[in-house]
């Protein structure tokens, strides 16, 4: 095991610290994370407190059409921040997306502030910049609990299957408006 990711294993021990899950079950919680097919790399960061998860390209299939769209790759944020004993915790999950993977959405002002069909951007005080918010409300339910109990391997898996979902219900933006993907799966 490399220097940096033992560092990050160590991290992400702390980030997920919880007395009913030993540290066996998180370090192989850690290394499952990493072989998720989606992952490219994970980070823990602001003092153990926020796990950042980059993803490979998103591809979709459009529910009507049949076709895929690619929306590109992501960052996942989870947020895990202990507010006292007994524990408390304070949770949250957002999404970024890398800055030259929006360019087709801002050919559309009314695009400005959205990077999936789904996600939409809002100022966020504490972090200080524009973070990717989901149109969901009461679905966010299972991923906090999720976060709230350290089993941050649950959450990333959740939060990845609503990236790959797309529904043509009330979308913010319509996929039809994603990049397509040709045959062979790409550009």
């Amino acid at each position: 095991m490399t220097a940096n990711l033992e560092k990050v294993l160590s991290n992400y021990l702390q980030l997920c610290r919880n007395p009913l899950r030993g540290t066996a079950a998180l370090t192989a919680d850690f290394y499952a994370l990493l072989g998720l097919p989606q992952v490219t790399s994970v980070q823990v960061l602001r003092n153990n407190e926020l796990l950042a998860v980059d993803t490979t390209d998103i591809h979709v299939q459009h529910e009507e059409t049949g076709v895929w769209h690619n929306l590109g790759q992501y960052t996942i944020f989870i947020a895990r921040k202990c507010l006292g004993v007994p524990p408390t915790w304070k949770v949250r999950f957002f999404f970024l997306k890398p800055e030259d993977d929006t360019a087709f959405l801002e050919k559309n002002p009314d695009w400005a502030n959205v990077i999936h069909p789904h996600i939409t951007l809002a100022s966020s005080e504490e972090y200080r910049v524009q973070i990717g918010r989901l149109c969901i409300d009461r679905g966010g339910f299972p991923i906090d609990q999720s976060i709230r109990n350290g089993d941050l391997l649950t959450a990333v898996s959740l939060l990845l299957n609503i990236l790959g979902t797309y529904h043509s219900d009330a979308p913010f933006i319509n996929l039809s408006n994603w990049p397509l993907l040709n045959s062979e799966g790409e550009l």
